[in-house]
């Protein structure tokens, strides 16, 4: 197994146990996932794996499918404990998702759909975004940072540096790093307003 390959493996398990905190989190009434966005995220799982493996790119698989493990089932959990504040980004996602996979069968270019996906991605982190600053408290901290280094891992797992693995990888890392800082920097958390009073 070449160190690509291994990188590429270990950040797929290390997205994969991200589920671990999470579950946990929501069964003890912590953590409220995001229904939104945990969705959408769902469905760019599915036509990334496929549009990324046609375009010829392996090593984001493992992390990729890990993914769609974790918000497959995340999502399955956010109908009953979710966190759920729909908006105009909602339909916008998923139209933009349908769209990518039209322009990827109209274009014969799975890379298209790679690069439309991830326009997606960043329109789904939002409700995260908002959550993250405004209750912290119902994101797994540990989670996040697991995912940090899963796609730091990502990062390394890349073989060939192209337009489809590049916007991927930083698409991911920068997911992370934001919603890592924001729950870290919020003023809404917990112990921040148990210091005041």
């Amino acid at each position: 197994m070449s160190l690509s390959s291994l990188f590429a493996t270990l950040s797929g398990i290390l997205q994969f146990t991200v589920l671990l905190p999470i579950i946990i989190g929501v069964f003890k009434g912590k953590i409220k996932p995001s229904t939104t966005s945990s969705g959408i995220w769902t469905l760019v799982s599915i036509s990334l794996l496929l549009s990324s493996y046609f375009a010829g790119v392996r090593t984001n698989l493992p992390y990729i499918l890990a993914g769609l493990l974790v918000f497959g089932i995340i999502f399955a959990l956010s109908i009953k404990y979710g966190y759920r504040k729909w908006s105009i980004l909602d339909p916008i996602s998923v139209l933009l998702a349908v769209i990518s996979l039209i322009v990827w069968w109209i274009t014969k270019r799975a890379s298209n759909a790679v690069y439309l996906l991830s326009l997606v991605d960043w329109i789904a982190i939002a409700p995260v975004i908002y959550k993250s600053w405004h209750d912290p408290e119902t994101e797994s901290k540990l989670a996040w940072e697991i995912n940090f280094v899963a796609c730091i891992l990502l990062v390394l797992s890349i073989r060939n540096y192209n337009a489809v693995t590049l916007v991927v990888a930083i698409t991911q890392i920068s997911h992370s790093l934001i919603i890592n800082s924001l729950l870290r920097i919020s003023p809404h958390r917990k112990y921040i307003k148990m210091a005041k009073t």
